[in-house]
């Protein structure tokens, strides 16, 4: 791995053999490094991160065991739920985000995927026990009276590429 980004101009050969040209610098972090690049192979434009090692593996594999809990996006997608218990989740999730933001913290990747839900069935009824906000790893503590200013909202390892190049 690298110990200095990548400046303009450099290129990089990807794993699927294709090779890269570094046209900017959209975001850089030194420690660890951790940058972010708008580059171009073939006549298209592609966003290019520094990866620390063995870090896309530990997210997936963090990700497969969590994997058959259920999120708000799966049950509003493959449940049958009533407006009472879509509410109820709903509310529920607003109140933990407006728990965070009493203390001070901006979550920074709120979206269905990350609010998680236990629940109880039996035969015909489904009972949500527990709505939770997850994922607070880009997550601010905001000093009083601060704000963010110009921040990245979403993950690190999955910002689109659009939020990265600030939509330009």
């Amino acid at each position: 791995m690298a110990n200095e980004p990548f400046i303009q101009g450099a290129t990089l050969r990807g794993q699927s053999g294709r090779t890269y040209t570094i046209q900017e610098v959209l975001a850089e972090r030194r420690d660890p490094l951790l940058c972010v690049y708008r580059a171009s192979a073939e006549g298209q434009s592609f966003i290019v991160k520094n990866m620390i090692p063995g870090e896309y593996e530990y997210q997936k594999d963090l990700q497969t065991s969590v994997a058959s809990c259920p999120n708000l996006r799966t049950m509003f997608n493959q449940k049958n739920l009533s407006v009472k218990t879509r509410k109820g989740m709903l509310k529920s999730a607003l109140a933990g985000l407006v728990a965070l933001h009493e203390k001070n913290i901006a979550h920074n990747d709120i979206k269905p995927n990350n609010i998680l839900l236990d629940y109880e069935k039996t035969d015909e009824t489904f009972t949500v026990t527990r709505v939770q906000i997850s994922d607070l790893e880009d997550a601010v503590i905001l000093p009083p009276g601060k704000y963010l200013r110009d921040g990245l909202c979403g993950n690190q390892l999955w910002r689109s590429p659009e939020s990265w190049a600030r939509a330009a």
